[in-house]
C-alpha cells in the first residue's frame, strides 16, 4: 500500500464521521428552517453531507483496490462533492446571517462546520487523484 493509498484511507475514515455529523447538523437545522433562506442553507449543507458519506465509504474500498478510482463516475463524484462544498460555503457566507443579524453566532454555527467539511473533501480529492494517477501508471 503506497503512501497516497494510506492517506486516502485516512481521509475516507475522516469523511465518514464528518458526513454523518453534517447530516445530523443539517437535520437539526431543518427543524428550525422556517424561512426560505433557512431552507436554502439546510439544502446547501445536506446535499454535500450525503456526497461526503458516499465518498468516505467508497474511498475506503478504493484505497484497498486503486483500480476502483479509475471509474469515471468516481472521478465525477469527487469533483461534484468538492464543487457542492464550495457552493455551500459561499451560500452560507452570503446569506448566513438570517433574521437575527447575529453574525458571530451564524459564523460559528454554520460557516465553520461547512468550511471544515470543505477542507476534508479537498484533501480527499487530492489523495484520490494521486491514487488514480498511481493506478494508471
Amino acid at each position: 500500500m503506497s503512501q497516497n493509498q494510506k492517506l486516502l484511507k485516512i481521509m475516507s475514515l475522516i469523511a465518514v464521521p464528518a458526513g454523518i455529523g453534517m447530516a445530523v447538523w443539517t437535520s437539526f437545522s431543518l427543524f428550525f428552517a422556517n424561512t426560505p433562506q433557512g431552507l436554502l442553507l439546510t439544502i446547501c449543507m445536506g446535499v454535500p453531507a450525503i456526497f461526503d458519506l458516499a465518498l468516505g465509504v467508497y474511498g475506503i474500498a478504493a484505497a484497498n483496490r486503486p483500480a476502483r478510482t479509475e471509474a469515471l463516475y468516481y472521478v465525477w463524484m469527487t469533483w461534484l462533492a468538492l464543487l457542492l462544498n464550495v457552493v455551500a460555503v459561499v451560500v452560507i457566507a452570503f446569506i448566513g446571517t438570517g433574521d437575527s443579524g447575529d453574525v458571530v453566532y451564524t459564523f460559528i454555527s454554520l460557516d465553520i462546520p461547512s468550511t471544515l467539511n470543505l477542507v476534508i473533501v479537498a484533501l480527499y480529492c487530492k489523495y484520490a487523484r494521486a491514487v488514480r494517477i498511481e493506478s494508471l501508471k
